[in-house]
């Protein structure tokens, strides 16, 4: 069955994906053709194969979808359209045809899903499902829409598929599926469909056979079958027997009921309380009883990832659910150890900017009354709230495995999220399966106006060190250097206010590792640089993490004590300027205040409008940007390694679903540019392969955009998916390198965008949540009067060993996408030439 919206969605899918409908062998599941079928999606060197329940119109097989017994990946491509809502096995359905899938093929569906009113029943209409009448009475009288959720609980999607999406048809109330399995898609050899046919045949004259083995079978059943009804009749004769003796025990109740009714009136009552406790209790064993049943199957199979995972999954999406009906929380409670308070102020003076109620809690309270809980160091408590109200702040340094214990990595895993403070530790955690979606970054940020004190002018020492100085020898050789040579104060169990005026009163403050090879302690760092302290620091491996507090920070060699001793009688001698420290600071600020803020909005807490009203941590003269997803830590250290020059990284928004998310970066992006008159910004993503020789390329690129003028929108370097309907506009060659100008793109790895296209970056709308029509990349291609410049052959190109941030899937799908768009504008160029030429002779 077929109606416009359903056609127009798998015709998209093939614009898209043009490979996966020449050549392939086909199977349609429902293929029945009442007012239109699926073969004309596919050409003639296809081999289309349709099924459905009875004979028909374009039905080569009679079967039962969930009962086709072909060898497991058999198909290219798999597509179903508008069959299951009336398939009452529609679960085995859906799990035999990713069987029958091949690796690296294509499963298409469309189906009725929540609004769209039942039809093809007898009770209703039964011509638009005909066939089913035929089957039996029970199968033509089904019927039931689906929605994401059902095709996520029959089918692993993510295990499944490399790349999937899910779309809604809002006029049709269609639910749109489509999915590339996990493993390479290869062309097979012999693409002669007379030949394949007669393989397929043969296939289907083994599954004749198994027919025939099935009706014996059914034979056999159906003897067991008349067996087990003569013992029904016998229990139902037992039941009988049953109901008298339920009766005779109805009147006992009544009288027990009499006598509890005495009971309750007696003053005995109330000394039965502990019992009563106890049975409650018992009440709510039976109901984890009842929820562990399902938990059973899992460890019956022995999945116990699987189990964890699906748990973790379930605890995670309800309470986020729940959140989304009810709002944000309203009242938040942070549970820190007081060496950390400082970070505790930071998250609390954030949240109630937005108007939220703040609680900062030291040890845990009896009971957990507050709507969400945010934990530092939670490896501290004994007692923490439970997992779907509790956030964790992870603040241990991964070079020591002193606190990742088994137990707590559990309480991460089980947590509703967790925030890391360094790139380093999300290394780590990955390794731990502590990882994206699950992580969030979150670096210490600091407050310019912390305490609304400005620094001492009262000093009473020079050199401060604050913190464990006794368990740690490294620290202890260095601190002895220290004193030796300068009025050193070391202060170990001082918190709150009155470490506050200990720091104030220092004229430096020394930072020592308590580890070899550590990271920077950043909440130390931070709270004296908000205070308007400097700070001497050993270096260590993240320092490049925060380029914000260099100019404020005088770092040292690690271990080295002469380099120590150096650079304090430097600072103390030639202070840091107090503007350069707040300078930091306040850089500090904008960057913690937008990664909380951005936190916020991935976990549906804060309005996604709210991103706009925030300082992007970025240079303001930057105009070269990297996009990229910290939390997707390995893809972060790849660029990281073939980072370009003069190019700021930016973290880009996360959101569910993530093209919102990356949409929003860009037009964040724009408006900081916009706003700090950036007339020409381009933003890499991170997955970007740079060529050889990339910044004198990127040099002629820029000249002769120069020589446009304002005659161009936006300079692509690589063109994932060229529009059939491209119209070359110009081709011209400039420094050895051929410019072609045209009208549409999309790619959005490597681009230039001038102040136009900036401008229709910004007003891109979030809220329009259509991914075959807003993705950022789609909607800047349907902008009027768009110039696009392009180098042929492509200045850039996709890494192909990084996965897809968005759609989940290995960056080897572009490969082929690219090549493609390459030949297809090589093609339009020459006809652009050839007609040119034609007219000039003219």
């Amino acid at each position: 069955m077929a109606h416009l919206q359903q056609q127009e969605f798998c015709e998209s899918i093939k614009a898209r994906f043009p490979q996966f409908f020449t050549g392939v062998m086909v199977l349609d599941i429902g293929s029945l053709d009442i007012n239109g079928n699926n073969q004309y999606l596919f050409d003639v060197e296809s081999l289309y194969l349709g099924i459905d329940v009875a004979q028909g119109r374009n039905v080569d097989v009679i079967s039962a979808a969930h009962l086709l017994a072909l060898p497991d990946a058999t198909f290219d491509i798999i597509v179903s359209t508008e069959c299951l809502e009336h398939d009452r096995h529609w679960m085995q359905t859906l799990n035999n045809a990713v069987r029958m899938l091949r690796p690296g093929g294509v499963m298409l569906i469309t189906c009725a899903t929540t609004g769209r009113a039942e039809h093809g029943t007898r009770r209703t209409t039964p011509g638009d499902a005909p066939l089913l009448a035929s089957v039996d009475e029970e199968w033509a009288d089904y019927y039931c829409n689906l929605d994401e959720n059902d095709i996520r609980a029959a089918i692993d999607i993510p295990g499944t598929f490399q790349f999937s999406e899910f779309s809604i048809g809002v006029e049709t109330h269609d639910l749109y599926f489509f999915g590339i399995k996990h493993g390479v898609f290869e062309r097979r050899l012999n693409r002669s469909p007379q030949l394949r046919q007669s393989v397929l045949l043969n296939k289907l004259n083994d599954l004749d056979q198994a027919v025939i083995e099935r009706d014996k079978q059914i034979v056999e059943f159906s003897q067991v079958v008349t067996e087990r009804d003569r013992q029904i009749a016998e229990l139902n004769q037992i039941l009988t027997e049953r109901d008298r003796q339920v009766d005779e025990l109805n009147q006992v109740v009544s009288e027990h009921d009499r006598l509890l009714t005495v009971l309750y009136q007696s003053k005995s009552w109330r000394a039965t309380h502990p019992l009563r406790v106890f049975m409650t209790q018992v009440g709510r064993i039976h109901a984890f009883t009842r929820r562990a049943r399902a938990a059973f199957r899992y460890v019956a199979r022995g999945d116990f990832k699987g189990l964890y995972s699906r748990l973790r999954s379930i605890q995670v999406e309800q309470a986020l659910q729940n959140y989304a009906v009810t709002g944000p929380p309203l009242r938040w409670g942070i549970i820190t150890t007081p060496h950390t308070l400082f970070v505790a102020h930071l998250i609390a003076s954030r949240l109630r900017s937005h108007g939220w109620e703040v609680d900062i809690l030291t040890s845990a309270p009896r009971r957990f009354p507050h709507d969400m809980y945010i934990v530092i160091c939670s490896q501290m408590f004994k007692k923490l709230p439970p997992g779907e109200k509790r956030i964790v702040y992870q603040m241990e340094q991964s070079v020591s495995s002193r606190w990742f214990t088994d137990n707590y990595i559990n309480i991460l895993n089980s947590s509703l999220a967790v925030l890391e403070y360094a790139l380093v530790n999300l290394e780590f955690l990955a390794n731990k399966q502590v990882v994206y979606p699950h992580v969030h970054y979150l670096p210490v940020g600091a407050d310019p106006d912390y305490m609304g004190h400005v620094s001492s002018t009262d000093k009473n020492c020079d050199v401060l060190f604050y913190g464990d100085s006794n368990s740690s020898p490294r620290r202890r050789k260095m601190l002895d250097a220290l004193q030796r040579n300068f009025n050193v104060h070391i202060s170990r169990e001082l918190f709150g206010h009155d470490m506050i005026n200990v720091i104030r009163r220092a004229r430096i403050v020394i930072n020592l590792h308590y580890y070899e090879n550590a990271l920077l302690e950043m909440p130390r760092i931070q709270e004296c640089l908000s205070l308007g302290i400097p700070v001497v620091s050993e270096s260590a491996q993240d320092l490049t993490d925060y380029p914000e507090i260099f100019d404020a920070v005088i770092f040292f060699e690690p271990g080295n004590e002469q380099a120590m001793l150096d650079a304090v009688r430097s600072a103390l001698m030639q202070p840091v300027a107090p503007e350069i420290v707040r300078q930091a600071a306040v850089r500090s600020s904008e960057r913690f205040v937008f990664m909380l803020d951005r936190f916020l909005v991935a976990m549906g807490f804060l309005s996604i409008d709210k991103l706009a009203d925030n300082i992007l941590p970025l240079p303001h003269d930057v105009s070269r940007i990297a996009l990229s997803m910290p939390e997707a830590i390995f893809r972060r250290r790849v660029f990281e390694a073939n980072r370009p020059q003069y190019c700021a990284v930016f973290d880009g928004v996360r959101l569910r679903p993530g093209w919102v998310g990356c949409g929003l970066s860009y037009a964040n992006l724009a408006r900081h540019a916009i706003q700090h008159e950036i007339k020409r910004l381009t933003i890499l993503e991170d997955d970007v392969l740079l060529p050889d020789k990339f910044e004198e390329k990127m040099n002629i690129v820029q000249s002769y955009l120069d020589t446009k003028h304002d005659q161009w929108d936006v300079f692509s370097g690589v063109i994932a998916v060229l529009h059939e309907k491209a119209k070359i506009l110009h081709v011209e060659t400039f420094q050895g390198m051929c410019f072609v100008t045209l009208d549409k793109m999309t790619s959005m790895v490597c681009n230039i965008y001038n102040e136009k296209a900036l401008h229709n970056l910004m007003a891109w709308n979030p809220h329009h949540i259509d991914d075959q029509a807003n993705t950022i990349d789609k909607y800047l291609e349907k902008q009027a009067n768009l110039r696009v410049i392009v180098t042929l052959p492509f200045l850039v190109g996709h890494r192909e060993e990084v996965h897809s941030t968005l759609w989940g899937f290995q960056n080897t799908q572009y490969s082929g996408l690219i090549t493609a768009s390459e030949l297809l504008l090589q093609k339009k160029v020459q006809e652009y030439l050839s007609r040119s030429a034609g007219e000039r002779e003219e």
